[in-house]
């Protein structure tokens, strides 16, 4: 089978053999005579004499390099908001210049006086400030003091030349990942450009289109408590920061009675606005997140916000907190179930997104045995990007929709006949 793996490769004035481990992370790149190491969850560890330190949410907090070492600090929202190594601000502040892409083309000292210039390749190598290139070798600032965010705005590391991205790290100059994506190939690989086949891929072989953020992802929350259970759903693009959530359920007040009997009630799409913290949804809920692109994220936030607005009317064997989501997920990501049950619901996307499920099983006799579903309050059973805790991250987009809710004038009813036949809305 196909692995995807280039095994020669010229990088720079370096041309020499590539090699991988049995994960299929790189070890051996062209410019890097140290090698890369990594520790069991894929995340590089040390590169051509430098090594590197990761936090419990798998955020890079250290890098050591030449005797001296880098820290970095992050906020509550999951993104860098400090960076502290040795003889750091000696040259004062730097203000940065970026393209389309958020790629550092000019960097500006405190006087406006241009002291780095950036041009890049497709795929994010530098291109040298020299007469070979356009005379670039004439003009101030190529090859100065520039940014150490370099394409689309990551981290680049002086000791390897490799772009940080959180996730994996990108080898511009081969204009791939040096690690493999951890989603194993499923249909919407072969569906949507922006993820192939390919593992190694970055941006869907189309770096002037796409770009490749920390994270766009999709989470569910799942909890097997109460009559019937409930399930509730959260999308976020971090490339442009909308959101939404999709937490549906009967109105209050709503009768019992004609919920029971499978008839219309009042709905509510704010059901969420009866948690308080995230402490409270880490309680009361299971959670799995799905790594997915910025198309298909960006397209359930739409689905959400569109049933959202619509304030349906809601039902037991209709309408219902499963069903929403179920039909945004069936939509998006090719979700094949006609669950109507959060349990089964919940079993479905366990079963196809799941860390667990993705990992390689063990062959019997018998073939290979489903991973076992499970539902743990608290925990996260999915591919998680947001750089904080899960129930952290979705209880900031939950107040966030709730202020947005709060300034916004609901303009549609929802109309049902009571038990005399006559038609009520509200």
């Amino acid at each position: 089978m196909a692995t995807n793996r280039v095994t020669v490769a010229k990088v720079g004035a370096g041309t020499a053999a590539v090699t991988y481990d049995v994960a299929g992370n790189m070890i051996g790149h062209p410019q890097l005579s140290g090698g890369l190491q990594y520790d069991v969850e894929g995340r590089q560890t040390a590169a051509n004499g430098a090594s590197y330190v990761y936090d419990g949410e798998g955020r890079r907090v250290k890098t050591s390099y030449a005797s001296a070492d880098t820290y970095f600090v992050y906020g509550g929202d999951g993104s860098m908001v400090a960076e502290y190594g040795a003889g750091d601000g000696s040259a004062g502040l730097r203000y940065r210049t970026v393209d389309v892409l958020g790629s550092t083309r000019l960097v500006t000292d405190g006087a406006r006086v241009v002291v780095g210039r950036s041009d890049y390749w497709p795929f994010g190598e530098e291109v040298i400030g020299s007469a070979s290139y356009n005379g670039r070798d004439l003009v101030s600032g190529y090859g100065g003091g520039g940014a150490r965010q370099k394409f689309t705005g990551k981290e680049r590391d002086q000791e390897t030349g490799l772009d940080y991205f959180g996730a994996r790290y990108l080898s511009g100059g081969m204009g791939r990942w040096t690690s493999p994506d951890s989603i194993n190939v499923r249909d919407e690989r072969v569906l949507n450009p922006a993820n192939t086949l390919n593992k190694y891929i970055y941006g869907g072989n189309n770096p002037l289109k796409y770009t490749d953020p920390d994270g766009r992802d999709i989470t569910v929350f799942y909890t097997g408590t109460g009559n019937a259970g409930h399930f509730w759903m959260a999308a976020y693009n971090e490339g442009n920061g909308q959101s939404a959530i999709m937490d549906f359920g009967p109105a209050n007040g709503a009768s019992q009675a004609r919920m029971i009997g499978g008839r219309d009630v009042p709905g509510n799409t704010n059901y969420a606005s009866h948690m308080t913290s995230a402490n409270e949804i880490r309680r009361d809920y299971a959670s799995l997140t799905i790594e997915t692109n910025p198309e298909e994220t960006q397209k359930a936030i739409t689905a959400i916000n569109s049933t959202n607005a619509s304030q349906p009317a809601y039902n037991l064997l209709g309408a219902n907190c499963t069903t929403v989501c179920r039909d945004v997920l069936q939509k998006i990501l090719d979700l094949k179930t006609n669950s109507i049950r959060p349990t089964a619901l919940w079993s479905n996307i366990y079963l196809r997104w799941s860390k667990e499920a993705q990992q390689p099983r063990k062959a019997t006799s018998r073939g290979s045995s489903a991973p076992q579903v499970k539902s743990t309050h608290g925990v996260d059973f999915g591919n998680p990007r947001y750089g904080i805790n899960t129930f952290d991250f979705v209880w900031n987009l939950v107040e966030q929709q709730g202020q947005q809710r709060q300034d916004t004038k609901v303009t549609s009813k929802t109309c049902f006949e009571d038990a005399n036949g006559k038609q009520v809305c509200q």
